[in-house]
């Protein structure tokens, strides 16, 4: 069980690395460099980890706000987020509502 615990708790960590990085190169308008960085933190998934949903959520809305000015980028975006969010399945779909 400790080691469960030590895992989950490795997972949380890094996905909250991931997601600071990513939301420190939105602010300052790196587009590219926020999406590497919040797919990371989506990726590692864990149940009750608040970064995941975090950095999935923040994905999410940054395609809708590049939406106008580039679509292309906006599609990628989302479809990163998909690609990730589904390969994170396991015996549920995390964030499935997205």
């Amino acid at each position: 069980m400790c080691l469960l615990a030590i895992a989950w708790g490795l997972l949380c960590l890094r996905a909250a690395q991931h997601y600071r990085a990513g939301f420190d190169a939105e602010k300052a308008g790196k587009t590219a460099e926020a999406t590497r960085e919040l797919e990371s933190a989506v990726g590692y998934c864990a149940p009750f980890n608040p970064y995941c949903g975090a950095a999935a959520e923040r994905m999410l809305a940054l395609s809708r706000r590049v939406a106008e000015s580039d679509p292309a980028l906006a599609a990628e975006i989302r479809d990163r987020l998909m690609r990730t969010v589904r390969g994170a399945r396991w015996l549920l779909q995390p964030h499935a509502g997205l």
